[in-house]
């Protein structure tokens, strides 16, 4: 999720962590966690250089960031979604995992702040998430759906 003012644009990201004995731990984890994020983020886009613009153009963002990181990463069938029946996956993908099997991924996309306040916007995209793991997308074959990969309960 991006958020961040005029001046200080910053991304956002959710880290779960084990359970450790204490909160001091907890912080070491996630500081070491980010910072690999952070480094594999800038390795992969080639350093490239932070536009005004991705501050409020999502589709900028998209195509000009996401977009080519995923490339980087070896995604396959890279598809940008973005409207009105994207339930919920902005970005779909592929990758071949190392048993030989294809894994589907989809990617919400948010700009801006996102709060918890009453009727927001984040009930929306709650929804937008279970409507994206419940509603397939279809790629060549109009006949197949897919699916995205979800984790084992």
């Amino acid at each position: 999720m991006f958020s961040g003012n005029n001046s200080d644009p910053a991304i956002e990201v959710e880290i779960s962590s084990p359970i450790l004995p204490t909160i001091a731990d907890c912080i070491t984890y996630t500081n070491v966690r980010l910072t690999k994020i952070h480094k594999a983020a800038q390795i992969s886009l080639g350093n490239i250089p932070w536009k005004k613009k991705y501050d409020k153009d999502e589709k900028a963002f998209c195509l000009e960031i996401l977009e080519p990181l995923f490339r980087k990463m070896g995604f396959r069938s890279i598809v940008y979604n973005h409207g009105t029946k994207e339930f919920g996956k902005d970005f779909t993908f592929s990758e071949i995992d190392k048993f030989e099997q294809i894994r589907h991924y989809g990617v919400q996309v948010k700009i801006g702040n996102i709060s918890g306040e009453v009727n927001s916007k984040l009930d929306e995209i709650i929804g937008q998430i279970e409507d994206a793991f419940k509603i397939p997308y279809f790629n060549l074959n109009p006949k197949s759906p897919i699916y995205i990969f979800t984790l084992p309960a």
